[in-house]
C-alpha cells in the first residue's frame, strides 16, 4: 500500500482555502486507504479528525521554516500543497524548492507530488508582472523536483507541461471546503432563522479582486426587479464590502464567517448563488463547488480558462455567462433565474447540481484519482 504524507502551510481552524483542502483530502484519503495520514503543517492548534495525524512544524510568522520539512518525512509519497502566496509575502518563496530539494537529497526513497493550487500570477496588471518575475523561477524549480504534478485546473496543467520536465501531470479538481448539509432549503432556513419566504440570493466567500462585486450587485438588482422580496444572503468575512456593493445594507443578511459544519446549511438555504469571476469559473473555485454540493443553482462566468468539464457536463442549473459587462451578466442572470417560483423546476435544478458535484467534485472521487496517479 502506498504510504502518503501531506504538507500544507495552513490548517484548520485557519481561515484558509488550501488549509481546508488539506483537511478534507486527508480525511478522504484515510477513509479510502485505511491508513493513518500524516499532515505536516504550521505549529499551533489544529482541528482534529479520525485517521489524520497532524505534525506542527512550520512557524506561521517565518514561512522559510518550511526548510524543517526534511526532518519530518520518512518514505513513500510526500504530497505538497503549493500556492506561492501560501509560503511567502507576495509569493516570494525561494525556501520552498530548497526544502523540497533537501527532502529528496536526504530521503532517496521519498517521491514528491506537488498539488499546484496556483502556479504564478498572470502577466497583468503591472504589479502582477513584477511578482511574476520572482514567482516564475521558483515555479520552474519546483516542477523540476516533482515526480508527479497535480493541478487544480486545466489552465495550470498546460502551464506545467510547457515547463518541459518529464513528470506526470494530472488535473485534480478541488472539493468543497464545507460540510454537506442534509437539510432541504426550507428546513435550513428554519434552522438558521432565515426568512424562508424571501428569495435568498447567495454570495459566498471573500471579496478577492477576482470576484466581480459590481456584477454581483447588478445581477441582484435585476433579480429584485422580478422578486421584490429578494435579499442577499452573504457568508464570509467581508459583509461590509457586500453591503456597499449592493447599496442598501438592509437588503443584505450578513452571516459572517461560519464553521464548516454550518456553512453548508447556510448554502442550502440559498435559492441561487452569484459567483462571477474575472477569469471565469474553474475547477479550483471551492466556493462554487460548495454550492454544487449543497444543491444551489449557480450563476457564474465563462472564460477561455474555464475547464472542459463545465463546457461538456454542466447542467441547466449552472449558468455559464459569456458576459463582458456587469449589465450583460445581470441580463443573463435575470433570464436564467426564471426557475424561481417554479417548485418543480427548482427541485430538478437542485438535484441536477448535486449530481454534477457527486460525479466530479466529491472528496472520495478526488482521493481515488490522486491514489491512481501515484500508483
Amino acid at each position: 500500500m502506498t504510504r502518503l504524507t501531506l504538507s500544507s502551510a495552513a490548517y484548520p481552524p485557519d481561515l484558509d482555502g488550501i488549509g481546508d483542502y488539506t483537511w478534507w483530502l486527508g480525511g478522504a484519503l484515510a477513509q479510502e486507504t485505511g491508513q493513518e495520514i500524516p499532515v505536516i503543517t504550521r505549529t499551533g492548534d489544529h482541528l482534529e479528525q479520525p485517521g489524520v495525524k497532524v505534525l506542527g512544524a512550520f512557524d506561521r510568522d517565518d514561512l522559510s521554516s518550511v526548510k524543517k520539512l526534511s526532518s519530518c518525512v520518512d518514505d513513500g509519497w510526500l504530497v505538497f500543497q503549493y500556492n506561492p502566496f501560501s509560503w511567502g509575502r507576495r509569493g516570494w518563496c525561494p525556501a520552498v524548492p530548497q526544502a523540497l530539494r533537501a527532502v529528496k537529497d536526504a530521503h532517496p526513497r521519498v517521491k514528491l507530488a506537488v498539488m499546484f493550487h496556483e502556479t504564478t500570477v498572470p502577466r497583468w496588471p503591472w504589479r502582477f508582472a513584477l511578482m511574476r518575475r520572482w514567482q516564475r523561477p521558483v515555479f520552474r524549480k519546483i516542477c523540476a523536483l516533482a515526480d508527479v504534478a497535480f493541478a487544480s485546473s486545466e489552465r495550470y496543467v498546460r502551464q506545467i507541461e510547457r515547463v518541459g520536465h518529464p513528470m506526470s501531470v494530472v488535473h485534480l479538481p478541488v472539493g468543497s471546503n464545507v460540510a454537506q448539509s442534509w437539510f432541504e432549503r426550507d428546513e435550513a432556513c428554519r434552522e438558521m432563522q432565515l426568512p424562508g419566504d424571501d428569495v435568498l440570493v447567495g454570495v459566498f466567500g471573500s471579496t478577492h479582486e477576482s470576484r466581480l462585486l459590481d456584477w454581483i450587485a447588478a445581477a441582484f438588482g435585476r433579480v429584485k426587479e422580478r422578486h421584490a422580496n429578494a435579499r442577499v444572503l452573504y457568508v464570509g468575512p467581508h459583509g461590509d464590502a457586500i453591503a456597499r456593493a449592493v447599496g442598501d445594507p438592509s437588503l443584505v443578511i450578513d452571516m459572517g464567517v461560519q464553521p464548516a459544519s454550518r456553512a453548508g446549511m447556510c448554502l442550502s438555504a440559498m435559492d441561487l448563488l452569484l459567483a462571477p469571476f474575472n477569469d471565469g469559473v474553474s475547477t479550483r473555485r471551492g466556493s462554487v463547488i460548495a454550492a454544487f454540493q449543497n444543491g444551489v443553482p449557480v450563476a457564474t462566468t465563462l472564460s477561455k480558462w474555464t475547464d472542459s468539464v463545465f463546457r461538456t457536463q454542466a447542467p441547466e442549473a449552472l449558468l455559464l455567462s459569456r458576459a463582458t459587462t456587469a449589465g450583460d451578466f445581470a441580463r443573463d442572470t435575470a433570464e436564467w433565474s426564471g426557475f424561481l417560483g417554479d417548485d418543480r423546476r427548482t427541485e430538478r435544478y437542485r438535484e441536477e447540481i448535486r449530481r454534477f458535484h457527486d460525479e466530479v467534485f466529491a472528496w472520495d472521487q478526488i482521493a481515488r484519482r490522486l491514489m491512481e496517479a501515484l500508483r
